[in-house]
C-alpha cells in the first residue's frame, strides 16, 4: 500500500522536471530568434549620427542619385570636346568667308566664336586673325555685319571707274562653262578673260596698295564672281588688270 503513493510522487516530480526542461528550451529558442530578428531589423534601419558622432547610413533617395565624380568628369570632358568641334567648324566657315573676300561676314563669324566658345582653341585662332580680317574689311569698304548674320543676297558691285576700258557686250556663244574656265590662264588681261567666259556677275572686292618709287609699283587687286545655273560659280582675282588666280565650283 505504501508503494502506490511513492510512485505517484515520483511521477509528479518527473513531470515537473520535464516541463521545466521544455520551458527552458523554448525560452532559449525564443531568445535566439529575438536576437536574430533584432540584428536583421538593425541592418535595415537608416543610419543616423548619434550622440557620440558616429556617422551612419541614410536612406537613399532621388536626391542621392547623382553621378559619381568619375562619371561627372567624363561628361564634362565630352562636353568640352563637343564645344571644340563646334568652334572649329565655325572657324573653318569664317576662314572660308575670308578667302572669298567676304570680310564683313567673316568678322561677324569670328565674333560669334569669341562670344559662344571663348575657352576653345578655335577661339584663340579666331582672336589672332580678327585684326587682319577687320583691316581687310575696312580696305574693301565693307560695312560691319551684325553677329550671326546670314550671307546677304548678291548685290551689284561698285561701278567701274570712268577711265577703265568699257566692258564689251557678251558674245552670243560666251557662257560660263568648264571648258571656258579651263581656257583662261594666269597672266591674261581682264578683257581677254571676259571675251572667253563673258562679263562677271559682280565685283566682290577691290583694294589698292600704294607702292614705293623705285622699289615696287602700286598694286590694285580686284575679285570678280561669275554665277551659273544650279549653284555653279567661279571667281577670279586680278592684279593690275591681269589674272593671278581662279577657282570654280560645279561647272560643267
Amino acid at each position: 500500500m505504501a508503494a502506490g503513493p511513492f510512485r505517484w510522487g515520483c511521477g509528479i516530480t518527473l513531470g515537473i522536471l520535464v516541463a521545466i526542461v521544455c520551458f527552458a528550451v523554448l525560452g532559449i529558442a525564443a531568445l535566439i530568434g529575438g536576437c536574430g530578428t533584432c540584428v536583421y531589423l538593425g541592418s535595415q534601419l537608416p543610419e543616423s549620427t548619434g550622440p557620440v558622432g558616429v556617422p551612419s547610413r541614410e536612406v537613399s533617395g532621388p536626391a542621392q542619385a547623382d553621378q559619381p565624380p568619375a562619371t561627372q568628369g567624363a561628361a564634362a570632358k565630352e562636353s568640352g570636346t563637343t564645344q571644340e568641334a563646334a568652334a572649329e567648324k565655325e572657324f573653318q566657315r569664317a576662314a572660308a568667308l575670308s578667302r572669298e573676300g567676304r570680310y564683313d561676314l567673316s568678322a561677324a563669324a569670328i565674333k560669334d566664336i569669341l562670344s559662344a566658345y571663348p575657352e576653345t582653341q578655335a577661339a584663340e585662332k579666331a582672336r589672332a586673325i580678327l585684326p587682319s580680317v577687320e583691316e581687310k574689311r575696312v580696305e574693301a569698304g565693307q560695312a560691319e555685319a551684325a553677329p550671326s548674320a546670314l550671307p546677304a543676297a548678291p548685290k551689284p558691285g561698285p561701278e567701274r571707274p570712268a577711265d577703265d576700258t568699257p566692258q564689251p557686250p557678251p558674245l552670243p556663244w560666251a557662257r560660263l562653262s568648264l571648258s571656258g574656265y579651263n581656257r583662261i590662264e594666269p597672266g591674261m588681261t581682264y578683257e581677254e578673260v571676259i571675251a572667253i567666259i563673258g562679263p562677271p556677275s559682280q565685283e566682290v572686292s577691290r583694294s589698292h596698295m600704294e607702292g614705293a618709287p623705285g622699289v615696287m609699283p602700286s598694286v590694285e587687286t580686284v575679285m570678280y564672281v561669275w554665277e551659273g545655273t544650279m549653284g555653279a560659280n567661279m571667281n577670279a582675282m586680278f592684279q593690275n588688270g591681269r589674272l593671278v588666280s581662279k577657282a570654280q565650283f560645279g561647272l560643267r
